[in-house]
């Protein structure tokens, strides 16, 4: 889709004897180039009806440098009732073809993505030998037709304890190489994932799509909102969410996970992720500006393991300063702000106002790291206050914390 930006000129004024001319901002055409063709199902031989068809940028063959505009072209166009596609408007190059079919295979479904912008020559050239792709040269219609192999799926229930389902929630199929976690073979490079979202029904079912063969892990994001304004109270309410993933058959930890492996057009069925509801906390504070005291008004606070550094809960800090963090489990933990900054509020006053009418505030000032050790025994831990440092450059997100740093917190 393509985007028109609008040039606002400002008006100076100058004596009429040396007003200059201003010429008229040369509008360069569209590219005239374009892809048709015909997408067809391998397993039924019927035309792949209503399928979403894009393109993604190859390198130019030789070059070391990243094309310019966007990797993926246009926002994609769908088939007709006979397979058909076409896409105007292509720049000269050479394109992969990206089609989007539930229960199909996309055909870049095995690509790692960073192999797209790898400047390797023999990386490029298996690009091409092993993806549909096309080349355009200058105004013509290059032709291209693609067959989509079926893909495996993966299926089941997810529940809370008590056996009540979870409707509603979001799905995430990970893939288990990428986690690096025990008991995974294929430690080969990422995949390109569908974009297409899933959620559970009213029964709390799910059934997850077009999975080329791997390993995956199976996940579930269960996210508690909460409304809040900035310190003074004169700022327009923000929704401060909390979100954490649970892992099947029903941890928060990835090492727990199941790994499940598909293959083909392989149907895994009977997953079941419980979701626990029991024998957790909370934990509630403030983070503040070391120099005066002052709270900041947006950023992240962290809580990492100290047993297992792969299992992290976050909480979002609130205009307010404040920040929660939910579904932590009894154990020893660091305690981290990360990204903590400020933020005019949204209100009349300086001229911003709700999301969507007018322009949003931006950052202004981002503020130093800080962490501390925690350790949740047998209850909520509320009161905490954390310190955060000023920065010599504040216009800049300070760098992620590496080593532990002292800081100031109390508790109670």
């Amino acid at each position: 889709m393509r985007r028109v930006f609008l040039l606002l000129a400002i008006g100076v004024s100058l004596p009429a004897q040396q007003a200059p001319q201003v010429q008229s901002p040369q509008t360069q055409p569209p590219p005239s180039g374009s892809v048709s063709g015909h997408i067809l199902c391998a397993d039924t031989h019927a035309p792949a009806r209503l399928a979403r068809v894009s393109l993604a940028r190859l390198r130019d063959a030789g070059s070391s440098v990243r094309q310019s505009g966007a990797m993926f072209f246009g926002g994609g166009q769908t088939t007709d009732l006979d397979g058909f596609f076409v896409l105007p408007h292509v720049a000269p190059g050479t394109y992969a073809v990206r089609v989007d079919l539930p229960g199909y295979l996309d055909p870049m479904s095995s690509v790692d993505p960073q192999d797209l912008t790898s400047s390797d020559p023999q990386i490029q050239d298996r690009l091409r030998s092993s993806l549909s792709t096309v080349t355009v040269n200058g105004s013509e219609t290059a032709n291209i037709d693609v067959s989509l192999e079926r893909g495996a799926a993966i299926s089941g229930k997810v529940l809370f304890d008590d056996g009540s389902p979870a409707a509603g929630v979001m799905m995430q199929i990970v893939d288990a190489s990428v986690l690096n976690l025990p008991g995974t073979v294929n430690k080969g490079p990422r995949r390109m994932m569908t974009g297409r979202g899933y959620n559970t029904d009213d029964h709390g079912a799910f059934r997850v799509l077009s999975l080329p063969p791997g390993e995956y892990v199976v996940a579930t994001s269960i996210s508690l909102q909460r409304l809040a304004v900035g310190s003074s109270g004169a700022g327009i309410a923000q929704s401060i969410s909390n979100a954490q993933a649970v892992y099947a058959p029903g941890t928060f930890r990835k090492t727990g996970a199941d790994i499940i492996k598909v293959s083909g057009t392989d149907e895994k069925s009977g997953i079941t992720i419980t979701i626990p509801t029991r024998g957790m906390h909370f934990v509630t504070g403030t983070v503040i500006q070391q120099a005066n005291g002052m709270p900041v008004t947006g950023g992240y606070v962290q809580m990492v393991d100290v047993d297992d550094p792969t299992f992290m809960l976050n909480g979002q800090i609130a205009p307010d300063g404040s920040f929660r963090i939910d579904f932590v489990f009894a154990g020893n933990y660091r305690v981290r702000v990360m990204n903590a900054y400020e933020m005019p509020s949204m209100s009349p006053q300086n001229g911003t106002g709700p999301v969507g009418i007018g322009p949003g505030p931006r950052i202004n000032h981002y503020y130093g790291t800080t962490e501390q050790p925690l350790t949740i025994s047998s209850g909520d831990v509320t009161g905490i206050t954390l310190q955060v440092p000023a920065l010599d450059d504040p216009t800049k997100p300070p760098r992620p914390m590496m080593t532990p740093a002292r800081s100031t917190a109390n508790s109670r």
